[in-house]
Protein backbone atom coordinates (compact mmCIF):
# COMPACT_ATOMS: atom_id res chain seq x y z
CA UNK A 1 0.00 0.00 0.00
CA UNK A 2 2.71 2.26 0.96
CA UNK A 3 4.74 1.11 -2.38
CA UNK A 4 7.03 4.77 -2.46
CA UNK A 5 8.50 4.16 0.69
CA UNK A 6 11.47 2.73 1.13
CA UNK A 7 11.16 0.17 3.86
CA UNK A 8 13.29 -1.85 5.56
CA UNK A 9 11.76 -4.65 8.00
CA UNK A 10 13.15 -7.09 10.14
CA UNK A 11 11.34 -9.83 11.55
CA UNK A 12 12.81 -12.27 14.23
CA UNK A 13 11.76 -15.09 17.11
CA UNK A 14 11.92 -13.84 20.35
CA UNK A 15 11.44 -16.55 23.27
CA UNK A 16 7.70 -16.07 25.30
CA UNK A 17 7.55 -14.84 28.23
CA UNK A 18 4.73 -15.22 31.00
CA UNK A 19 5.57 -11.46 33.12
CA UNK A 20 6.10 -8.20 32.78
CA UNK A 21 9.46 -6.83 31.48
CA UNK A 22 10.85 -3.64 32.67
CA UNK A 23 12.80 -1.47 30.63
CA UNK A 24 16.47 -2.22 32.37
CA UNK A 25 19.25 0.56 31.48
CA UNK A 26 22.89 -0.12 31.45
CA UNK A 27 24.81 3.12 30.97
CA UNK A 28 23.28 5.12 28.21
CA UNK A 29 21.65 1.67 26.67
CA UNK A 30 18.18 0.21 27.39
CA UNK A 31 17.33 -3.53 27.38
CA UNK A 32 14.43 -5.45 29.47
CA UNK A 33 14.54 -7.36 32.73
CA UNK A 34 12.52 -9.42 34.37
CA UNK A 35 10.45 -8.02 37.63
CA UNK A 36 13.34 -9.34 39.94
CA UNK A 37 15.83 -7.84 38.06
CA UNK A 38 17.37 -10.02 36.00
CA UNK A 39 18.08 -9.17 32.00
CA UNK A 40 16.12 -10.53 29.28
CA UNK A 41 16.86 -8.60 26.74
CA UNK A 42 20.52 -7.40 26.53
CA UNK A 43 20.66 -3.56 26.14
CA UNK A 44 21.17 -2.82 22.52
CA UNK A 45 18.19 -0.37 22.29
CA UNK A 46 18.64 3.76 22.35
CA UNK A 47 15.32 3.86 24.25
CA UNK A 48 13.21 1.19 25.50
CA UNK A 49 9.45 1.89 26.54
CA UNK A 50 7.14 -0.37 29.21
CA UNK A 51 5.09 -2.89 27.66
CA UNK A 52 1.75 -1.74 26.50
CA UNK A 53 -0.98 -3.93 25.68
CA UNK A 54 1.50 -7.05 25.12
CA UNK A 55 3.87 -4.55 22.94
CA UNK A 56 7.08 -2.75 24.21
CA UNK A 57 8.11 0.12 21.78
CA UNK A 58 11.85 0.71 20.90
CA UNK A 59 14.50 2.30 19.27
CA UNK A 60 17.55 1.23 17.74
CA UNK A 61 19.70 3.42 15.82
CA UNK A 62 18.04 2.07 12.76
CA UNK A 63 14.56 3.05 13.29
CA UNK A 64 11.78 2.49 15.72
CA UNK A 65 9.58 -0.53 16.41
CA UNK A 66 8.03 -3.14 18.81
CA UNK A 67 8.67 -6.16 20.46
CA UNK A 68 5.98 -8.28 21.32
CA UNK A 69 4.93 -10.40 24.58
CA UNK A 70 4.21 -13.26 22.44
CA UNK A 71 7.61 -13.51 20.53
CA UNK A 72 7.72 -11.79 17.83
CA UNK A 73 9.59 -8.31 16.75
CA UNK A 74 9.50 -5.87 14.09
CA UNK A 75 11.19 -2.57 12.96
CA UNK A 76 11.42 0.03 10.32
CA UNK A 77 13.22 2.44 8.86
CA UNK A 78 10.27 4.09 7.07
CA UNK A 79 9.09 4.65 11.40
CA UNK A 80 10.08 8.44 12.49
CA UNK A 81 7.95 8.76 15.43
CA UNK A 82 5.79 5.88 16.75
CA UNK A 83 3.23 5.92 20.35
CA UNK A 84 2.32 2.80 22.63
CA UNK A 85 -0.81 0.87 21.75
CA UNK A 86 -3.66 1.94 22.76
CA UNK A 87 -7.30 -0.29 21.91
CA UNK A 88 -5.39 -2.23 19.16
CA UNK A 89 -3.79 0.54 17.63
CA UNK A 90 -0.64 2.70 17.56
CA UNK A 91 0.03 5.96 15.99
CA UNK A 92 2.84 6.16 13.91
CA UNK A 93 4.78 8.77 11.99
CA UNK A 94 6.01 8.46 8.10
CA UNK A 95 7.19 11.25 6.17
CA UNK A 96 5.75 14.16 8.72
CA UNK A 97 2.32 12.62 9.26
CA UNK A 98 0.69 10.28 11.53
CA UNK A 99 -1.55 7.55 11.10
CA UNK A 100 -2.50 4.15 12.86
CA UNK A 101 -1.13 0.70 12.69
CA UNK A 102 -2.61 -2.54 14.22
CA UNK A 103 -0.89 -5.49 15.93
CA UNK A 104 -0.03 -6.90 13.22
CA UNK A 105 1.79 -3.97 12.36
CA UNK A 106 -0.41 -3.04 8.92
CA UNK A 107 -1.27 0.60 8.38
CA UNK A 108 -5.13 0.58 9.00
CA UNK A 109 -5.62 4.19 9.30
CA UNK A 110 -3.54 6.45 6.64
CA UNK A 111 -0.84 8.84 7.67
CA UNK A 112 -2.51 12.56 7.15
CA UNK A 113 -2.43 14.21 10.64
CA UNK A 114 0.34 16.51 11.58
CA UNK A 115 -0.37 15.10 15.43
CA UNK A 116 -2.14 12.19 16.79
CA UNK A 117 -3.19 11.11 20.28
CA UNK A 118 -3.56 7.14 21.46
CA UNK A 119 -7.85 5.91 21.44
CA UNK A 120 -9.66 5.82 24.19
CA UNK A 121 -12.98 4.65 24.46
CA UNK A 122 -12.98 4.35 20.45
CA UNK A 123 -11.80 8.00 19.65
CA UNK A 124 -8.19 9.39 18.66
CA UNK A 125 -7.76 12.97 18.75
CA UNK A 126 -6.26 13.98 15.63
CA UNK A 127 -4.77 17.67 14.04
CA UNK A 128 -5.01 18.49 10.86
CA UNK A 129 -4.20 22.16 9.54
CA UNK A 130 -4.09 23.48 13.01
CA UNK A 131 -7.56 22.29 13.80
CA UNK A 132 -8.16 19.46 16.37
CA UNK A 133 -10.87 16.90 15.87
CA UNK A 134 -11.65 13.09 16.19
CA UNK A 135 -11.60 9.68 14.25
CA UNK A 136 -12.69 6.30 14.95
CA UNK A 137 -11.18 3.54 14.59
CA UNK A 138 -12.70 3.28 10.94
CA UNK A 139 -10.43 6.55 10.35
CA UNK A 140 -13.98 8.13 10.01
CA UNK A 141 -13.95 11.96 11.43
CA UNK A 142 -16.86 11.45 14.04
CA UNK A 143 -16.01 14.93 14.70
CA UNK A 144 -14.64 16.65 12.34
CA UNK A 145 -11.18 18.84 13.04
CA UNK A 146 -12.60 22.73 14.48
CA UNK A 147 -10.96 23.22 17.53
CA UNK A 148 -8.18 25.06 18.71
CA UNK A 149 -7.21 22.59 21.30
CA UNK A 150 -8.88 19.31 22.75
CA UNK A 151 -8.91 16.67 25.88
CA UNK A 152 -9.57 13.32 25.34
CA UNK A 153 -13.44 11.41 25.50
CA UNK A 154 -13.84 11.51 29.70
CA UNK A 155 -16.89 10.16 30.75
CA UNK A 156 -19.64 10.50 27.91
CA UNK A 157 -17.76 14.33 27.33
CA UNK A 158 -14.85 16.13 25.75
CA UNK A 159 -13.32 19.68 26.70
CA UNK A 160 -12.84 21.34 23.50
CA UNK A 161 -11.18 25.44 22.71
CA UNK A 162 -12.78 27.25 20.73
CA UNK A 163 -12.17 30.63 20.17
CA UNK A 164 -10.49 30.89 23.08
CA UNK A 165 -12.94 29.55 25.42
CA UNK A 166 -13.50 26.09 26.13
CA UNK A 167 -16.44 24.19 27.20
CA UNK A 168 -17.82 20.73 26.60
CA UNK A 169 -19.40 18.50 23.64
CA UNK A 170 -20.34 15.05 23.26
CA UNK A 171 -18.88 12.52 20.46
CA UNK A 172 -21.86 13.80 18.36
CA UNK A 173 -20.42 17.34 18.72
CA UNK A 174 -23.48 18.85 20.48
CA UNK A 175 -22.48 21.33 23.41
CA UNK A 176 -24.63 19.71 26.89
CA UNK A 177 -21.71 22.85 28.63
CA UNK A 178 -20.92 25.88 26.33
CA UNK A 179 -17.70 27.71 25.82
CA UNK A 180 -17.38 30.13 28.70
CA UNK A 181 -14.16 29.18 31.26
CA UNK A 182 -10.25 29.69 30.02
CA UNK A 183 -9.53 26.03 31.20
CA UNK A 184 -11.52 23.10 31.56
CA UNK A 185 -10.18 19.57 32.33
CA UNK A 186 -11.27 16.38 31.49
CA UNK A 187 -14.30 14.91 33.56
CA UNK A 188 -13.30 12.25 36.21
CA UNK A 189 -16.15 10.67 38.94
CA UNK A 190 -18.36 13.32 38.10
CA UNK A 191 -17.14 16.29 37.62
CA UNK A 192 -14.11 18.38 36.40
CA UNK A 193 -11.83 21.59 37.26
CA UNK A 194 -12.54 24.61 35.62
CA UNK A 195 -11.38 27.90 35.56
CA UNK A 196 -13.58 31.13 34.77
CA UNK A 197 -10.45 33.92 35.28
CA UNK A 198 -7.76 32.20 34.12
CA UNK A 199 -6.29 32.46 38.28
CA UNK A 200 -8.53 30.18 40.36
CA UNK A 201 -10.42 26.97 39.38
CA UNK A 202 -13.39 25.08 40.74
CA UNK A 203 -15.15 21.53 40.27
CA UNK A 204 -18.26 21.68 37.71
CA UNK A 205 -20.56 18.96 37.57
CA UNK A 206 -22.01 17.47 33.95
CA UNK A 207 -24.53 20.01 34.11
CA UNK A 208 -22.41 22.89 34.23
CA UNK A 209 -23.09 23.58 38.24
CA UNK A 210 -20.52 24.52 40.91
CA UNK A 211 -20.07 20.69 42.55
CA UNK A 212 -16.71 22.40 44.91
CA UNK A 213 -17.04 25.69 45.00
CA UNK A 214 -13.65 26.12 46.85
CA UNK A 215 -11.54 28.18 44.56
CA UNK A 216 -8.04 26.37 44.08
CA UNK A 217 -4.42 27.66 42.33
CA UNK A 218 -4.32 24.50 40.76
CA UNK A 219 -6.83 21.44 40.36
CA UNK A 220 -6.34 17.33 39.39
CA UNK A 221 -8.54 14.71 38.82
CA UNK A 222 -10.59 12.48 41.00
CA UNK A 223 -9.65 8.70 41.71
CA UNK A 224 -11.46 7.01 44.30
CA UNK A 225 -13.09 10.54 45.64
CA UNK A 226 -9.46 11.45 46.09
CA UNK A 227 -8.03 14.74 43.87
CA UNK A 228 -4.60 16.65 44.36
CA UNK A 229 -5.33 20.83 44.32
CA UNK A 230 -2.55 23.50 44.72
CA UNK A 231 -4.26 26.07 47.21
CA UNK A 232 -3.92 29.95 46.26
CA UNK A 233 -0.59 30.77 46.83
CA UNK A 234 -0.03 27.84 48.60
CA UNK A 235 0.93 24.52 48.54
CA UNK A 236 -0.35 21.19 47.11
CA UNK A 237 -2.74 18.52 48.88
CA UNK A 238 -5.40 16.50 48.54
CA UNK A 239 -9.18 16.97 48.89
CA UNK A 240 -12.32 14.53 49.14
CA UNK A 241 -15.73 15.26 46.90
CA UNK A 242 -16.87 16.96 49.71
CA UNK A 243 -13.58 19.55 49.40
CA UNK A 244 -12.13 18.86 52.44
CA UNK A 245 -8.50 18.36 52.95
CA UNK A 246 -7.63 14.85 53.73
CA UNK A 247 -3.39 15.37 53.22
CA UNK A 248 -2.34 18.45 54.26
CA UNK A 249 -1.37 21.25 51.55
CA UNK A 250 2.49 21.29 52.52
CA UNK A 251 3.88 19.81 49.13
CA UNK A 252 5.38 21.72 46.39
CA UNK A 253 3.59 18.91 43.43
CA UNK A 254 1.16 15.99 43.71
CA UNK A 255 0.18 14.31 40.81
CA UNK A 256 -3.23 12.44 39.91
CA UNK A 257 -3.39 9.47 42.04
CA UNK A 258 -2.27 6.31 39.57
CA UNK A 259 -2.33 2.37 41.16
CA UNK A 260 -2.86 4.23 44.58
CA UNK A 261 -0.18 6.31 44.68
CA UNK A 262 0.54 10.12 43.55
CA UNK A 263 3.81 11.35 42.83
CA UNK A 264 4.68 14.13 45.44
CA UNK A 265 7.86 16.56 46.14
CA UNK A 266 9.10 18.86 48.89
CA UNK A 267 12.07 21.41 47.77
CA UNK A 268 12.97 19.92 44.27
CA UNK A 269 12.82 16.39 45.43
CA UNK A 270 10.26 14.01 44.35
CA UNK A 271 9.14 10.89 45.78
CA UNK A 272 5.67 8.96 46.03
CA UNK A 273 2.89 9.03 48.66
CA UNK A 274 -0.21 6.92 49.25
CA UNK A 275 -3.83 7.44 49.53
CA UNK A 276 -3.25 7.77 53.47
CA UNK A 277 -0.56 10.33 52.93
CA UNK A 278 2.23 7.92 54.16
CA UNK A 279 5.24 8.48 51.71
CA UNK A 280 5.82 5.24 50.45
CA UNK A 281 8.80 6.09 48.05
CA UNK A 282 11.08 8.49 49.90
CA UNK A 283 11.79 11.91 48.44
CA UNK A 284 15.13 11.44 46.85
CA UNK A 285 14.62 12.03 42.74
CA UNK A 286 14.96 14.77 40.36
CA UNK A 287 11.48 14.22 39.12
CA UNK A 288 8.81 11.05 38.45
CA UNK A 289 6.05 10.40 36.65
CA UNK A 290 3.13 8.29 37.92
CA UNK A 291 3.05 4.39 38.18
CA UNK A 292 1.53 2.20 35.22
CA UNK A 293 1.21 -1.36 35.09
CA UNK A 294 3.08 -1.59 37.97
CA UNK A 295 6.07 0.64 37.35
CA UNK A 296 7.14 4.37 37.01
CA UNK A 297 10.16 6.77 35.63
CA UNK A 298 12.12 8.55 37.52
CA UNK A 299 15.11 10.97 36.75
CA UNK A 300 18.17 10.97 39.22
CA UNK A 301 19.81 14.12 38.24
CA UNK A 302 19.07 17.60 36.65
CA UNK A 303 21.60 18.69 34.54
CA UNK A 304 22.26 22.46 33.03
CA UNK A 305 23.06 23.04 29.38
CA UNK A 306 23.91 26.65 27.73
CA UNK A 307 21.61 26.93 24.88
CA UNK A 308 22.67 30.73 23.64
CA UNK A 309 24.89 33.26 25.06
CA UNK A 310 22.34 34.55 28.03
CA UNK A 311 20.35 31.46 28.45
CA UNK A 312 20.54 28.34 30.39
CA UNK A 313 18.09 25.11 29.81
CA UNK A 314 18.00 22.86 32.51
CA UNK A 315 16.64 18.87 31.39
CA UNK A 316 16.11 15.97 34.41
CA UNK A 317 19.07 13.27 32.97
CA UNK A 318 19.99 9.46 34.41
CA UNK A 319 16.23 8.44 34.02
CA UNK A 320 15.32 4.79 34.92
CA UNK A 321 12.65 2.73 35.95
CA UNK A 322 11.56 1.12 39.79
CA UNK A 323 8.98 -0.68 41.37
CA UNK A 324 6.57 0.05 44.08
CA UNK A 325 8.78 -1.02 46.51
CA UNK A 326 11.68 1.30 44.91
CA UNK A 327 13.43 -1.49 43.77
CA UNK A 328 15.40 0.38 40.82
CA UNK A 329 16.07 -1.23 36.75
CA UNK A 330 19.50 0.49 36.08
CA UNK A 331 23.00 0.11 36.23
CA UNK A 332 25.82 2.45 35.99
CA UNK A 333 29.22 1.17 35.41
Amino acid sequence: MFSYLVVSIVMLSCFLHAFELVPYRVNDTWGYADPQGHLVYEPAFREAHPSCQGMMRVRTQQGWGFISSWGRCMFSNAYEDLQDFSEQLAGVKILGKWGFINHRFKMVIRPKYDEVRPFKDGLAAVLLNQKWGFINKSGIETIPPAYDDVHDLAEGLIAVKRNGLWGYIDPTGNWPISAEFTYAHPFSEGVAGVSIDGKSYSYIDKNGKIAIGMKFEQCGSFHDGLAPVKELDGGYGVINREGHYVIPPIYGFISDFSEELAVCSINGKYGFISKTGQLVIPLMYAYALPFRNGYAKVWNTIISEKVSHDVVAEKYADEGYIDRNNHQFWIKK
